[in-house]
């Protein structure tokens, strides 16, 4: 059947109304409801309808066609009458198949944490001896040659001359010869030699021989390993000098760097499993003996010590270790917890969108929570959540660019609702696109075989000023970096998103928003540690976007570095294979390796 017009069914509409205002006018009586009727029939009929892009809201027009910015088929414009709530909204199944979207059910789980550590193999403070001389003298001979060299207790380690040591013998012989008067001489002389820790052998020697040594030897008060040596033969030391330092290496301790945000789930007699790559295919255990109760203020950690037998000598210290504790919050009480990837962050604002199963179109609800803890690939929910809502894990920024263009109430978009009273504050930016390792999306895209080459020209701009905001995070120049992030805003705006059709451009939306969000966040970063923060997330969704799209020309090495982001990791490109660390700059400048490599 033909299509009819609105201009035509106005027409018509126009005829009918006539005609029963003549009747009306001829016959009298009760016309006036029908008159309404048709007025009412007119009034809908005129409001046409508005033909609108699933994922360019803003696009409206009055008949159908294709979108002017991705070139998508426009479909009718979806009412909302009646939708008071303005954190709520709808989209159509094409656009929420399109985004990709997955949602999953809120529930508790048993708050347990896997915390990766990194430590040293260090000496029992309390098994280390300071081999220190009572008093001033020279050394004449030294009978340990080296440091690591093995001592006994008793041990002879050096022999000294002492004038002040002639002089103490010399009061002890002559006291002797008054030891039946009751003077009390010979017992102070005995004590004098005492306090400069020689035996009562060695005192008794000295009064049976009845004559002066010119030197005293000096031995091991305990047995052990010789960590340092201090003197050397005819070198002068004072009275207190530290010769030697030795320690027993049967017992060691293992002491690790733990960060702050870890601290709440490291309790004293938590079980550890450590590995050390020099004792291959060996996994040691222990428990926790010490927490440190003061944070270091250069590296934000705190030591945490275990102890370990090394009766074999197989440890030695200053060994690398890395180690690991699955530990919990106090008690057994399981906790209302969500993926990392659910979660996006705004200032102190934690938010999240719930998606209702039961509505005949896909309804979303942008909510703001109060989180807990971070258990790793799950925070804790203290307020905003019920177990059994279903929330967005997975196309969570499009569901929010979404929400900004309906002018609904969104990340970036509180004016519709007043904001929560009380939102737990985190330094830890997420993407909404978490994996187990360094935060990569779990599936990568490639549209390279039909994206065009201009859009990869423009984005190759984009990706040069990438480069620069990385290069002034590995000189660790804060201002460079935030002005390197505003012309990484500004050559966005010159990338036309028009060029790229169907789920390409989709998925450029989906990435876009990260990009703006966490550029945005390094440009206003009160600290450069902050920016580095951001830089994470900022490079997950570049490299997806260059993975996804491809280069222009040359070729962008993907590069990891295993102990950043609380040893976590992080990723980030670079236009050379040479590793120079943008996470830490000149404190760890080659820490990393080459993961993946992008090429034209």
């Amino acid at each position: 059947m033909k299509n009819i017009s609105t201009k035509q069914i106005i027409i018509y509409l126009a005829v009918l109304i006539a005609g029963l205002l003549l009747g009306w006018m001829i016959f009298g009586g009760n016309g006036e409801k029908e008159v309404n009727i048709a007025q009412e029939i007119i009034e809908e009929s005129a409001e046409e309808t508005i033909w609108t892009c699933s994922m360019h809201p803003q696009i409206q027009q009055a008949e159908p066609g294709d979108c002017p910015i991705c070139g998508m088929e426009l479909i009718p414009a979806e009412s909302e009458t009646g939708q008071e709530n303005q954190a709520e909204f709808t989209l159509n199944e094409q656009a929420v198949k399109l985004a990709n979207v997955q949602t999953t059910e809120v529930g508790f789980i048993k708050p347990e944490k896997v915390i990766t550590l990194q430590g040293k193999v260090q000496p029992d403070e309390r098994e280390v001896n300071s081999q220190a001389i009572h008093f001033s003298g020279r050394i004449e001979e030294l009978y340990v040659e080296f440091e690591g060299e093995k001592v006994q207790r008793g041990q002879q380690l050096a022999s000294v001359y002492s004038p002040e040591f002639i002089t103490a013998q010399e009061e002890l012989l002559e006291a002797k010869r008054y030891e039946g008067e009751g003077t009390g001489l010979l017992e102070a002389a005995k004590n004098k030699l005492k306090y400069w820790k020689l035996s009562d052998r060695q005192i008794n020697r000295i009064l049976q021989e009845g004559h002066v040594r010119e030197t005293i030897d000096i031995y091991a008060e305990i047995s052990g390993y010789v960590l340092e040596r201090n003197v050397s033969e005819g070198e002068y030391v004072n009275a207190g000098g530290e010769l030697f330092e030795i320690a027993d290496l049967s017992e060691l301790w293992v002491v690790f760097d733990a960060y702050e945000e870890d601290l709440p789930f490291i309790r004293e007699g938590d079980r550890i499993e450590f590995n050390i790559k020099s004792v291959p295919g060996k996994t040691f255990t222990s428990v926790i003996t010490y927490v440190d109760p003061l944070i270091d203020p250069q590296k934000r950690t705190a030591e945490v010590r275990a102890e370990i037998d090394n009766a074999n000598l197989r440890l030695k210290p200053e060994m690398f270790v890395n180690g690991e504790i699955i530990s919990g919050l106090d008690g057994d009480k399981e906790v209302l917890a969500i993926p990392e990837s659910a979660v996006m962050w705004t200032g102190k604002r934690s938010v999240v969108y719930i998606f209702d199963p039961e509505r005949e179109q896909p309804t979303f609800e942008y909510r703001e929570v109060l989180l807990g803890e971070n258990l790793g690939s799950y925070w804790i929910v203290e307020e905003g959540l019920e177990a059994g809502e279903r929330i967005v894990t997975n196309g969570t920024f499009t569901i929010d660019a979404a929400a900004q263009l309906k002018n609904k109430k969104s990340m970036m978009n509180q004016a519709a609702a007043p904001p929560a009273t009380d939102v737990h504050q985190h330094n830890e930016p997420v993407t909404g696109h978490e994996h187990s390792e360094a935060g990569m999306e779990m599936q990568e895209r490639d549209f390279t075989p039909s994206t065009p080459s201009e859009f990869q020209k423009q984005l190759s701009q984009s990706l040069n000023h990438y480069y620069d905001l990385k290069n002034a995070l590995v000189t660790a120049n804060k201002e460079e970096a935030a002005a390197k992030a505003t012309d990484f805003l500004a050559s966005l705006e010159n990338v036309d998103m028009g060029l790229l059709k169907g789920e390409a451009h989709m998925y450029w939306m989906e990435m876009l928003e990260p990009l703006k969000q966490q550029a945005e966040s390094i440009q206003t970063a009160e600290s450069i540690d902050m920016q580095r923060k951001h830089f994470k997330p900022f490079s997950n969704a570049m490299i997806n976007t260059v993975k996804a799209f491809g280069l222009d020309e040359g070729t962008s090495y993907v590069q990891f570095c295993p102990m950043a982001d609380n040893d976590r990791g992080a990723y980030w490109l670079s236009t050379e294979e040479q590793i120079r660390n943008p996470y830490y700059g000149d404190m760890m400048l080659k820490c990393g390796e080459v993961r993946d490599v992008i090429e034209k």
